[in-house]
């Protein structure tokens, strides 16, 4: 999209672009060489580097280098939650985006999103297509979760040439590595949940946006490369698995309506409780087809002692839970209370997965737990056969044309009533005129009266020849 293109973007707009960073010094320049080829106004866009307590001369580096860069030093390691929230809540741009450190971003992927929240003024966040670091492997276009909140990303890792780019479109959340939100409404909504502390943070904000009324686009006009994990290289594994199995258990319990999470909470502390065994090998639960075969996120391999620490890190996962569960039943109740939309519908929207199985940290088809799901009456959640993708687009666009029709009368009331208004100033000169002219009529029949006098004729013909002489 060249700069005659880019209608939609308001002149008046300021983007506050935060990139977070933990000693991520190698990876830096790549980032902010890319944003610095950008393609939107430098004067519109402020550029923020998040540091969580760098050690490794970040700072130093990012100062000499890309002076134009606002620095938030936080002093220590916040977390990508509460690390992007300070530095949000300290931004001046109407629009805050997210980038990773170990991102490069297309010359002209912000524009995209900032057209796509001008278009559609109820969706809250846009989130772009993201690519490997080479640009030949998709890895976001648009994602999704299953009904225990673990998310997915349709044609991870695939080759880019089997999937069309296609138009703007819903999704259920926008990865947290390139985003652009409302900053307001994304502060007021609660941000990033600070306890996630990373992982599946984006996940939980864009279920939580649905449920509170706002829609979340996926933008594939706007691209962004992605290192994969770079900025969590060093993170210990049984840490990571840890967050990933803890965080979408804060999830479940926020956003699920009542029924439902009395419902599916158990299943899934149950699924948790089932990995938890197969890494721990009790009683032989794992031994038999091995157990990173199942757990494809794993890697190519990990050795007894760090599969046996995954084990535990699930087991930690259901602890922190439940000793956290008052400050998640309180952020519950907020989100409960301010509810827009039922569970039923907003699974509607976005075509919910039922199953357990086949999903990262999931178990295959031998899962204790998946033999529970027939007998949860799951269609009281959502009835996959009855979902008309449809009947949602033609709402869309019904939606659409009102907006139109009403900014049309709007326009045309405009209209009328400045036209009324000229038609009542020039009613009132008419009349105005009219009077006058009525004041001159007397004098109109004298003048015509003396036109017919030999005299007047004489001295009109004198005025003739004067004129001629000079």
């Amino acid at each position: 999209m060249n700069a005659e293109e880019r209608t939609n973007v308001d002149s008046g707009t300021t983007v506050s672009l935060i990139i977070l960073n933990y000693n991520g010094r190698e990876l830096l320049q790549d980032c902010f060489e890319s944003i610095g080829r950008m393609t939107f106004p430098r004067d519109r866009l402020e550029v923020i580097l998040a540091d969580n307590g760098s050690t490794d001369g970040s700072l130093e580096f990012v100062r000499e280098r890309f002076p134009w860069v606002t620095i938030h030093a936080h002093g220590e390691n916040l977390g990508f939650s509460a690390g992007n929230n300070r530095s949000a809540r300290k931004a001046d741009g109407r629009w805050v985006g997210f980038l990773n450190n170990d991102t490069r971003v297309d010359p002209g992927w912000l524009e995209p999103l900032v057209d796509a929240l001008t278009e559609n003024p109820d969706a809250i966040c846009a989130g772009a297509r993201v690519l490997d670091f080479s640009g030949k492997r998709l890895l976001y276009q648009g994602g999704d979760f299953n009904i225990c909140g673990f998310g997915y990303l349709p044609g991870l890792n695939d080759p880019i040439d089997e999937h069309p780019i296609g138009e703007t479109r819903e999704t259920a959340f926008a990865t947290g590595c390139a985003m652009l939100a409302r900053r307001e409404e994304f502060l007021a909504t609660g941000g990033f949940d600070e306890e996630y502390f990373a992982y599946y943070e984006d996940v939980d904000l864009g279920w939580r946006w649905w449920v509170l009324g706002h829609r979340v686009l996926y933008v594939p006009a706007s691209v962004v490369y992605h290192k994969v994990s770079a900025s969590f290289q060093h993170s210990a594994i049984d840490a990571k698995q840890l967050l990933w199995n803890r965080n979408v258990l804060y999830t479940m319990l926020k956003n699920y309506e009542e029924p439902n999470l009395r419902k599916l909470f158990p299943v899934a502390l149950l699924l948790t409780l089932e990995r938890a065994l197969y890494f721990l090998d009790v009683c032989g639960v794992g031994a038999t087809t091995g157990v990173v075969a199942r757990f494809p996120d794993l890697g190519d391999g990990i050795a007894e002692d760090q599969r046996r620490a995954v084990g535990i890190a699930h087991l930690h996962a259901v602890r922190d839970v439940i000793l956290n569960l008052p400050v998640t039943l309180e952020k519950r109740a907020v989100i409960q209370r301010n509810r827009k939309a039922s569970d039923e519908e907003v699974f509607r929207r976005l075509s919910l997965r039922v199953d357990v199985e086949g999903q990262v940290n999931a178990l295959c088809q031998e899962s204790i737990v998946s033999r529970l799901l027939p007998f949860l009456s799951l269609d009281d959640l959502v009835d996959e056969d009855r979902i008309d993708r449809e009947f949602f687009r033609n709402l869309e666009r019904l939606e659409s044309d009102i907006s139109l029709y009403r900014a049309a009368s709007q326009t045309n009331a405009e209209e009328l009533r400045v036209r009324g208004e000229t038609i009542e100033r020039l009613g009132s000169e008419m009349l105005e005129m009219n009077r006058e002219l009525e004041r001159l009529a007397p004098m109109a029949i004298e003048l015509e009266r003396l036109k017919k006098k030999k005299w007047y004729r004489a001295i009109l013909a004198v005025q003739r020849l004067f004129t001629r002489a000079r």
